[in-house]
């Protein structure tokens, strides 16, 4: 896939992005371009690459000056959001 300003290398092998143990199928950004997002999402027996909107939920983090941390997964995703989800 080629998208012009693309943010990420399309990759030939993709991680499941979402929480450990979460319903449906698994998801793994494949390109993002300012407001769209293309998600692959797999099961054992089918794929797909869908068009979704960015989570819009944001954190704000605690220090000086206090800094908000986006999630980076898709609107709607199952499970905690991916800032929940770092150590």
């Amino acid at each position: 896939m080629r998208r012009p300003y693309a943010t990420h290398h399309v990759r030939r092998h993709h991680e499941c992005r979402l929480e450990f143990r979460h319903d449906g199928p698994h998801g793994d950004v494949g390109q993002q371009s300012h407001e769209v997002e293309w998600w692959i999402r797999w099961t054992l027996t089918s794929s797909a690459i869908e068009q979704v909107g960015a989570c819009p939920t944001v954190h704000e983090e605690s220090g000086d000056p206090p800094e908000e941390v986006a999630c980076l997964l898709f609107e709607g995703h199952p499970g905690r959001h991916s800032f929940d989800l770092e150590p």
